[in-house]
């Protein structure tokens, strides 16, 4: 389930930090606690959701500054497995008209509440929204480790996430059909490499842009579509869309151009029969 909020910034010019969405977890809890819900919930919202930012159109980009005109609209994407949490959150937002983003003014202009589309069948195509980090946390070590998108690791490392997080959300075992996630094979004919380095943490990392075909329990489907995939989730990274199906239009095979003297004059006479009319009085002069 989705919640979108559409923000427009009221001064015509705003400059904003291009690692924006590291503010957004504080916005989000800034917003639930304008709702009725209780602090402990407010402060697990990771566990069971994910974010998005994009603004359109494209704003330009200058010393690491999003010169942000009143043009760009700011849409924030939130998704999640708790239709609890999706209520709250568009509880907050309904009590709010604008919303501070890095000491700059947004102003609230729409609020969307959408649910997931149907799943057929087994396996099904995910869009990524953000880029997707996959690793492992050591312990005794700061920070996790993570993979690059070319290392047999990194989709098993993305299987095992979702599995342990779904075992520690619902607090039941796995279904026994599982999770598998490929790359989509003929995407990376065409794309030699997929990464894209980001900062985490202050640390330069590769995260990936790929469609991934995920195929298994519908149930552990949903909760990726709810949740994302991989690491780092909190601050951004790993949410995915299932786009709905495109309307294939049949379109009729055009009529051939026809030739000039197959065209009607301005009293329906084919210019064919009116040349060989004028080729007649030529002939009788």
């Amino acid at each position: 389930m989705r919640i979108i909020v559409e923000l427009k910034p009221e001064a015509d010019q705003n400059l904003l930090h291009v690692d924006i969405q590291f503010l957004m977890p504080k916005t989000i809890k800034y917003i639930l606690s304008k709702s009725s819900i209780s602090e402990d919930f407010i402060n697990s919202w990771s566990n069971f959701a994910n974010f998005n930012l994009k603004f359109t159109p494209k704003p330009r980009i200058y010393n690491d500054q999003l010169i942000v005109g009143d043009k760009n609209i700011l849409t924030i994407t939130i998704s999640s497995c708790s239709k609890e949490f999706i209520n709250y959150f568009n509880e907050g937002v309904l009590q709010m008209k604008t919303l501070l983003i890095q000491n700059r003014k947004f102003q609230i202009i729409n609020v969307e509440v959408l649910d997931n589309p149907e799943i057929d069948g087994e396996q099904i195509k995910l869009y990524p929204m953000a880029p997707m980090l996959s690793g492992k946390v050591v312990e005794n070590q700061k920070g996790a480790f993570y993979y690059k998108w070319n290392q047999p690791d990194f989709l098993a490392e993305l299987e095992n996430e979702l599995k342990e997080r779904y075992k520690e959300t619902f607090k039941k075992d796995i279904p026994e059909e599982g999770i598998s996630i490929k790359f989509d094979q003929n995407y990376l004919k065409y794309h030699s490499d997929i990464s894209q380095l980001v900062t985490v943490n202050k640390r330069k990392q590769r995260a990936v842009w790929a469609p991934l075909y995920i195929s298994g329990d519908k149930e552990l489907i949903n909760f990726a579509i709810d949740t994302g995939l991989g690491l780092n989730r909190d601050i951004g990274y790993g949410m995915m869309e299932l786009r709905a199906p495109k309307n294939v239009v049949v379109v009729d095979k055009k009529p051939r151009k026809p030739r000039i003297d197959e065209l009607p004059d301005n009293f329906g006479n084919l210019v064919e029969y009116q040349n060989s009319l004028e080729e007649d009085k030529d002939s009788k002069k």
